[in-house]
């Protein structure tokens, strides 16, 4: 059998038993708070343990809180 493209290929589908370390998550993470134009993320602290992140600090308000979780939990970027 051979292996056939069927048309591009979707970044949420990954090979069987594929895991990404806690380090390369919290990486992903840090880079996303710190890319954003429209949060503060100075105060903000990520913690991956177990692939399950943990954000803890402050922000400036629940606007700012609920972006850092979105970008948290975000799919992987298309680098």
């Amino acid at each position: 059998m051979g292996w056939r493209s069927r048309g591009t290929a979707r970044r949420t589908r990954c090979p069987k038993g594929y895991r990404r370390s806690d380090e390369r998550i919290q990486e992903e993470i840090n880079d996303r708070l710190t890319e954003h134009g429209d949060i503060d993320a100075t105060e903000i602290m990520v913690k991956v343990n177990g692939g399950v992140a943990t954000l803890t600090g402050t922000v400036d308000d629940r606007n700012a809180k609920r972006l850092a979780e979105d970008l948290a939990e975000s799919p992987p970027s298309a680098d």
